[in-house]
């Protein structure tokens, strides 16, 4: 019964972190698109930048698994499981870099990228705050 409550546990943790890393994705895009100072081109279609996602969800994925953030937490500290998340979100922001260049993506926004990866670390943090929580009062 413990083993189910954990991979029950860990399957919520992934599907907040994959939606937490879309709505990062539609956050930042939708400000830089919306708010983009006189000095910066328009943005490019978001059809374009959703190939990235192809890109995004596979990497994310293996390296928070790599990194230990789906194990279950008992014991483990919230600044150990920030640090992790971080050092996830590092590496893997330049991953998507490295691929972008490589894959010749010109049409991707500088901006648009800062701004994903910092909307991602506040909304992964908040989702996993959230289920902790949740997780807590019903187990």
């Amino acid at each position: 019964m413990l083993k189910q409550r954990t991979n029950l546990f860990i399957f919520f943790l992934y599907l907040g972190d994959m939606g937490a890393t879309l709505l990062a994705f539609y956050c930042a895009y939708w400000f830089r698109d919306v708010f983009p100072p006189e000095s910066y081109a328009k943005l490019f279609p978001f059809s374009w930048y959703g190939n990235l996602l192809w890109i995004i969800f596979p990497t994310w994925s293996l390296l928070f698994y790599l990194v230990g953030l789906y194990r279950f937490w008992r014991g483990q500290g919230f600044w150990k499981e920030l640090w992790s998340i971080f050092k996830a979100l590092l590496i893997s922001s330049l991953f998507l870099g490295a691929a972008v260049f490589a894959l010749k993506y010109q049409f991707v926004s500088r901006v648009f990228f800062f701004l994903f990866a910092v909307f991602n670390l506040f909304f992964i943090i908040g989702a996993r705050a959230f289920l902790r929580k949740t997780i807590l009062f019903i187990l």
